[in-house]
């Protein structure tokens, strides 16, 4: 894995979350991780896990994505650009139209009525228009913006397409804290270190449950496309 601001950002981060209750869990229940033998190992095992869940979460997060548009109303860029949504001042996306139709291989831009009576046609069209958008952006330096509209829109979808995992994860760290902590006295979990972790969890699941939302995801997903367009 290419470790740019994307994959860091978009991808790690979310894995990095998600992975919180292990990570607790290995801490607590292997004192011998603060040794230097036993702190090289851990963290080998936590950088494993960490880059299986950030491309399980890309995974998770690209499945999910259709959903996403479904309940939008449409891919974000390919929304903007229609005839029918409002979101855009007519004279703005009309100067949109002009300028794909004037530089964009193979683009006509679709009319109101062709939209009407065949939209997936029209959407096709505008969805070639901005495949050759994004690759006319590709260099990050130069559209450092858009670059950090894509993160952020990474961030938010990858997160959400781990939802499931993140508040079973939660769950899961909640129970073998408490089995620790009343089951098995040798561990020595001092009830302090027991309570700030069961309080970091039930956070974590507070914010699984009430912010990773697809409303949530929508709104870097409606920036990235009018930065884009």
């Amino acid at each position: 894995m290419k470790l740019d601001r994307y994959t860091y950002c978009a991808r790690l981060l979310p894995a990095l979350i998600v992975s919180l209750p292990f990570l607790i869990l290995l801490f607590i229940a292997l004192p011998a991780i603060w040794k230097l033998i036993g702190a090289l190992s851990a963290m080998g095992v936590s950088v494993a896990l960490v880059f299986l869940m950030a491309q399980f979460g890309r995974d998770a997060g690209k499945r999910k994505e259709p959903d996403l548009f479904r309940t939008i109303g449409g891919k974000p860029t390919t929304r903007l650009l229609r005839h029918a949504d409002k979101t855009l001042p007519p004279a703005t996306k009309k100067r949109y139209h002009d300028f794909l139709s004037a530089n964009a291989p193979g683009f006509t831009t679709p009319t109101a009525q062709h939209e009407t009576g065949d939209p997936d046609a029209a959407d096709r069209m505008y969805d070639s228009a901005v495949d050759w958008l994004r690759a006319k952006t590709r260099d990050t330096k130069l559209h450092d913006l858009l670059f950090a509209e894509n993160i952020s829109y990474g961030f938010r979808r990858n997160l959400w397409g781990m939802k499931p995992l993140g508040i079973g994860a939660c769950i899961f760290g909640a129970f073998m804290i408490v089995g620790l902590f009343f089951g098995l006295p040798s561990l020595k979990i001092a009830s302090p270190i027991a309570a700030a972790a069961s309080l970091i969890m039930f956070v974590q699941l507070c914010f699984w449950v009430l912010v990773i939302r697809p409303d949530w995801v929508a709104v870097p997903a409606e920036a990235y496309a009018k930065t884009l367009l």
